[in-house]
């Protein structure tokens, strides 16, 4: 083989690969999926997403999670705003992105400004909303917080540390109907006890419950913002 022929083989070779990479499959996901925006976000208005090939809006609710929707293509799902370019074409203004690629199949995605981000966009936080992983009648717990938290519901306990959560199915012991929750967090060798309340119990009902640095004086170290959810029974 000359030498003309081997370079000519490997410019060939070189040439091939952007268009091989290119037929590489791009894993699909089909997820169900509903949005949450944090407390206090201004409700995203205008946003659509495209799934196998449709437009499809977003309709936001404050303190309430969205509709069920269904999607189905690559990650990260892309949020946009449309708007029309100088010639009168459609142009797509992406505000958000999700990815998919932990594999949850019925994600909660929590949409949250963050000053680092641009106006008008959003960083969004993927919960597994999957039911066996937040059955109906339960409570999920998560610390926000930068320091780990020691957490009783009832007379379920536990150690959920930073950035981490716990779900937890809790029953009255007197058939009241509520369940006492506190919280307290260590302080020099001892425990400060940060929150303390009476949680509705209810068999249909799921909620979440962050607990978040509280920026307030005298309004104690944590914050809480809870969303419930209402789960109908199957159908038989």
């Amino acid at each position: 083989m000359t030498r003309k022929t081997c370079i000519l083989l490997f410019l060939g070779l070189f040439l091939l690969r952007p268009s091989l990479s290119a037929q590489e499959e791009v894993p699909m996901y089909r997820v169900d999926f509903t949005c949450l925006p944090w407390e206090g976000t201004p409700l995203p208005q205008g946003v659509f997403y495209e799934s196998d090939g449709e437009v499809r809006p977003v309709k936001f609710q404050r303190v309430r999670r969205t509709a069920l929707m269904e999607y189905y293509g690559p990650s990260p799902l892309v949020f946009f705003r449309q708007e029309i370019g100088p010639e009168g074409e459609t142009i797509r203004v992406p505000v958000a992105r999700a990815d998919l690629s932990s594999g949850i199949e019925r994600p909660l995605l929590l949409f949250v400004l963050r000053p680092e981000q641009p106006p008008g966009t959003f960083s969004v936080v993927v919960l597994d909303d999957r039911p066996e992983a937040f059955p109906p009648g339960s409570y999920k717990i998560i610390n926000l917080n930068p320091a780990p938290l020691f957490c009783q519901v009832g007379d379920e306990k536990s150690e959920v540390g930073p950035m981490s959560r716990w779900t937890v199915v809790p029953e009255a012991a007197d058939g009241s109907g509520v369940v006492n929750a506190t919280v307290v967090r260590p302080v020099d060798g001892d425990y400060k006890l940060v929150y303390r309340a009476q949680w509705p119990l209810n068999e249909r009902m799921r909620t979440l419950v962050f607990l978040f640095p509280s920026q307030n004086l005298g309004m104690g170290d944590i914050s809480t913002f809870a969303v419930s959810e209402y789960v109908p029974a199957a159908k038989k």
